[in-house]
């Protein structure tokens, strides 16, 4: 007992809020939290709003206001946050949801605060954020027990599979070596959860073009496939480098794929042609995944392919399971590594 009112001292089970709308609703929340009652339970790091250039004060409650929804995007690279509150009127609610869908890509709850004198029901997704009633109109996917889980599983396994696949990756990297010139590892900006870029590893696979960005993808007769590249990657022995980026906190074994920033759909960007997209990164991205072991290797060309993508890993972010995560890797390893869409 002594340690947890420690802990809670210390803040340890404190909630860091970012609000959204530097309006009257965002002014009470700050003040309520500010109170003795809420000081312990919740922190307002930071307010943001597309409006700043326009407003006559750059802060709200004495806290600066630090930038658009863009600024806010590009934060959470470097905080983490808790929960996000939209602090505008349930009257303005196109501008809410516009929020909503430009905010899906962070891996936190958001909601909508509502005042009681306003609209006074007992809603099935409600709770409140210091004492004022708010609609959840987003969950974090993973959080409390369930992220340290799968936390757990993706660096036990990520240890084993380092170990298992050191021999294979060293095997490789000579017949790379032997077969073409260029480096034997293949690096590249990918994006990861809250959007943000990480490099990915893998085996080299392809003979070396500076030009390429990665943001139309790789055809299965594509000529800079390398004869060794071509095994490697029907055999899946390219992505097990993978198993660093997991090792380093910016891949699961599991989750959706990591994709190029950027990338392109019938010469659209993936994000725009799929409504859903975004919202892919509020998890750690994967190196198997739903998606993949249904069909999803291989290259990304047709606006149908990438709608049956987003919606598997729409499907998995919303029934994970350790179950689910021990399946997927099962099928992975007995039939999901090779095969046709393998390329």
């Amino acid at each position: 007992m002594h340690v947890v009112k420690r802990l809670h001292a210390q803040g340890a089970f404190r909630q860091d809020v970012i609000i959204v709308g530097a309006t009257d609703i965002a002014q009470q929340i700050i003040e309520n939290i500010r109170s003795p009652q809420w000081r312990d339970r919740y922190r307002v790091i930071a307010i943001f709003d597309d409006r700043i250039a326009r407003l006559k004060d750059a802060s709200i409650a004495g806290m600066p206001i630090q930038g658009d929804i863009q600024s806010l995007r590009d934060y959470i690279h470097t905080a983490d946050a808790d929960l996000i509150a939209i602090a505008l009127p349930w009257e303005a609610a196109g501008r809410v949801f516009d929020l909503l869908e430009r905010l899906q890509m962070i891996s936190a709850d958001i909601v909508l605060p509502i005042r009681p004198n306003r609209l006074n029901l007992r809603l099935p997704q409600g709770g409140d954020l210091a004492g004022m009633p708010v609609l959840q109109l987003m969950r974090e996917p993973l959080k409390g027990s369930m992220a340290l889980l799968k936390l757990t599983v993706d660096y036990s396994i990520g240890a084993l599979g380092v170990v298992l696949a050191a021999p294979i990756v060293a095997v490789a990297a000579l017949a790379i070596k032997l077969d073409s010139p260029g480096p034997v590892f293949f690096k590249q900006p990918r994006l990861g959860l809250n959007n943000k870029p990480f490099m990915i590893y893998k085996l080299r696979t392809m003979t070396v073009d500076p030009s390429d960005d990665g943001t139309r993808g790789t055809d299965r007769h594509n000529p800079r496939i390398t004869r060794v590249g071509n095994f490697l990657r029907r055999s899946s022995i390219d992505e097990l480098p993978q198993l660093i980026n997991v090792m380093r906190g910016e891949m699961s074994i599991v989750g959706p794929r990591a994709h190029v920033p950027n990338m392109l759909v019938s010469d659209a960007p993936y994000a725009e042609a799929v409504r859903r997209y975004a919202m892919r990164s509020r998890i750690k991205p994967g190196i198997t995944g739903w998606a993949q072991i249904n069909g999803m290797r291989g290259g990304i060309h047709t606006l149908e392919k990438a709608q049956r993508g987003v919606d598997l890993d729409s499907y998995y972010i919303e029934n994970w399971s350790v179950w689910f995560d021990l399946k997927i890797m099962v099928q992975t390893l007995t039939v999901g590594m090779a095969g046709r869409d393998v390329f």
